[in-house]
């Protein structure tokens, strides 16, 4: 019984490793490539991966030919013209050998005939260089550069534009060929007239925009989609709207007719939400803001899909008209929502040049109550200490957009000069007057016990107190990028007051403000500078603001040479803050590689301890370089900032590490 147990396991294992042996080596295995040296293997292996499959179930198939034929194309897109590629079967393999051949580049583009354009706005088509190097030479890029400037001419209305060209022969001795292109411009073609539109005076207003103008490939189009636009504004959801062009080619006018079909005017009927589990139906319909009733206009139902989507709810939202009501004349509005998870837990981490390396975590919960309301418990510690957080965000208030955020936190951190241990929290209201200007105010209640103070560093009235602070913060936030900002300005401020000793232990005013500016210049350099500036003043019985409330400056956000809150007044190398304290810092951000960027910076910054005492003189300035990689959470960042003039206890080199950009 075993002696025919052993056959049998023979016998199938010899079956085993003959099916193998039938089977082969896989298709992509057999293949040698002889002669590849400036393209990889594995590029060309993908690119021929399906050749292979073919060749391998039917030999008889010319997949090999068809094979070379994508090697050689590879290799063109790369700058090789002269490659040629000769397929064989060696044995149980497939050779490619490969004639790479010089690799050329592109060498002078002209433009001969072109009158429209200036030369160099069509030379912003060719490629830009790359590390210095132009780009590869390909029959497909010349292509490319020839729809271009035919894409370029019709959409100034030189329809008719033909372009040819003509390619050196040979390359030049550094390798690269030249192209001439030979522009044939013809006449451009001008809209005069767009006949049987129905005599409404908005309508005419609106297209008679397009009069005049030179007539494109998308002309006809955007007429047709500003006449539907129109109607669907005005009441008339089902609209269309069929636009044909009539050239006179002698004139180079452009006729257009136009026939419009309306469809009935209509009215708002019942709102049907769908997708909902959490949210509540009216906080939906209030932010919608659409009545049963109401004129339809496509705007409202744009602006109610902004406004769901803005309440960071919804991971998916369309409101759209349904099928036409005859009896009542109206259409429901279909809500389709797909709610957000109600609640996430997340990890955090970074590092920083005094508190070395940060780690966190939170634990968030959105649209708790089902009007968007959010909660956040959180805390970070590092080598200088820890902080805890408690966040309730309720915003939409009474319907509106008035929002609640009601903060509490508990900090225990390391300063240079001193320890702080605090606890209290923030009451505020915002409102956004614009889209982009938000108003904040609030009050902020702090306790605060301070220690290990050095004993010559003046540590003003108290050490250990309590204050109520009321403050009004306007935001102006004109950025194209709140996470990533090339252009626009910033500009946020806020005004503190804490006026009687029945609320506060310390009566103070205070005031601060950032303004920061961004600039693009082409090739993806942005210019960046920020301001920044604080003011804290005693009032009533208060005669020096303690220590724990003074300006402070130096570091990763205001200037980059120095260590955190390393300028200004100092007694036995331990800084003092002050009352005054400001701030510029400015940059070169330019493009390297992908997400990977680069910066040039040059700081200035000064503290001074008595507000009335300010000598601009006594600013310090740093200068240095930086890299930034850029995420969708924000840029991972490394400084290193050169301090020129160093005094004692100042290192000439500061090395800075974040997370989101300096400013």
């Amino acid at each position: 019984m075993i002696s025919r147990s052993a056959v049998l396991l023979l016998l199938l294992l010899a079956s085993c490793k003959s099916g193998a042996d039938e089977e082969g080596v896989p298709p992509e295995d057999k293949v040698v490539f002889e002669g590849v040296e400036s393209v990889k293997e594995s590029i060309l292996r993908e690119q021929i991966a399906g050749d292979l499959k073919r060749y391998d179930a039917d030999p008889s198939v010319p997949a090999l030919d068809d094979a070379a034929y994508r090697i050689e194309y590879q290799y063109r897109l790369e700058g090789f013209d002269r490659v040629h590629v000769t397929p064989r079967v060696a044995g149980d393999h497939i050779v490619f050998k490969v004639e790479e051949g010089p690799r050329i580049r592109l060498g002078q583009v002209h433009f001969d005939g072109a009158t429209v354009f200036e030369v160099e706005e069509l030379k912003q088509l060719v490629p830009g260089r790359f590390l210095g190097e132009p780009p590869p030479y390909s029959l497909r890029l010349v292509l490319l550069l020839e729809e271009g400037i035919i894409a370029a001419y019709r959409d100034r209305g030189y329809i008719d534009v033909v372009v040819g060209r003509r390619i050196s022969p040979e390359p030049e001795k550094n390798g690269r060929i030249n192209v001439w292109f030979v522009i044939d411009e013809g006449k451009p073609y001008f809209v005069t007239e767009i006949r049987g539109l129905p005599s409404e005076v908005g309508l005419e207003q609106k297209t008679a925009l397009f009069l005049g103008r030179p007539n494109t490939p998308g002309t006809s189009e955007s007429l047709e989609a500003t006449i539907v636009d129109y109607y669907r504004e005005h009441g008339h959801p089902f609209a269309t709207a069929r636009v044909k062009s009539q050239i006179d080619r002698d004139s180079g006018s452009v006729a257009f007719d136009v026939d419009v079909r309306p469809g009935p005017a209509v009215r708002i009927g019942e709102r049907n939400i769908q997708g909902t589990a959490w949210t509540r139906s009216t906080f939906v319909e209030s932010r919608v803001d659409i009545k049963p009733n109401e004129e339809y206009h496509l705007s409202d139902l744009r602006r109610a899909e902004e406004r769901l989507v803005a309440t960071n709810v919804f991971k998916r939202v369309r409101v759209s008209p349904g099928p036409f009501q005859e009896e009542s004349g109206t259409v429901p509005l279909e809500i389709e929502l797909e709610e957000r998870e109600v609640g996430e837990a997340s990890l955090r981490g970074g590092y920083g040049s005094f508190e070395g390396l940060r780690l966190g975590a939170d634990l968030t919960g959105v649209n708790i109550w089902g009007g968007g309301e959010s909660i956040r418990l959180g805390g970070t510690a590092s080598k200088v200490g820890y902080r805890g957080d408690a966040d309730l965000g309720v915003p939409y208030l009474f319907g509106t957009e008035l929002r609640l955020g009601v903060n509490g936190y508990y900090e225990n951190r390391e300063y240079p000069s001193y320890d702080a241990l605090s606890r209290g929290g923030v009451l505020s209201f915002s409102y956004p007057i614009f889209p982009t200007l938000l108003a904040t105010i609030g009050t902020r209640h702090a306790n605060i016990l301070t220690s290990n103070l050095d004993p010559s560093v003046p540590p003003g009235d108290l050490l250990d107190f309590n204050y109520t602070a009321f403050f009004v913060a306007p935001t102006l936030d004109l950025r194209d990028n709140p996470v990533m900002p090339t252009q626009g300005i910033l500009l946020a401020s806020q005004v503190s007051y804490s006026p009687s000793t029945l609320l506060s232990d310390v009566e103070f005013w205070a005031a601060n403000g950032r303004f920061s500016y961004y600039f693009p210049f082409p090739e993806g350099i942005v210019f960046a500078t920020s301001f920044r500036g604080g003011v804290i003043a005693p009032i009533g019985g208060t005669k020096e603001i303690p220590i724990a409330l003074r300006e402070f400056a130096g570091g990763t956000n205001s200037v980059r040479g120095y260590k955190f809150e390393g300028i200004g007044p100092k007694v036995n190398g331990q800084p003092t803050g002050g009352e005054v304290s400001l701030s510029l810092q400015s940059e070169i951000r330019f493009p390297i590689v992908g997400d990977l960027q680069g910066a040039i910076f040059s700081d200035q910054g000064g503290v001074w301890f008595d507000r009335v005492r300010v000598n601009l003189s006594d600013l310090r300035y740093s200068v240095g370089v930086g890299l930034r990689f850029v995420t969708p959470a924000g840029a991972l960042v490394a400084d290193v900032g050169w301090n020129p003039h160093t005094r004692q206890g100042e290192y000439p080199v500061e090395f800075h590490l974040s997370v989101g950009f300096p400013f």
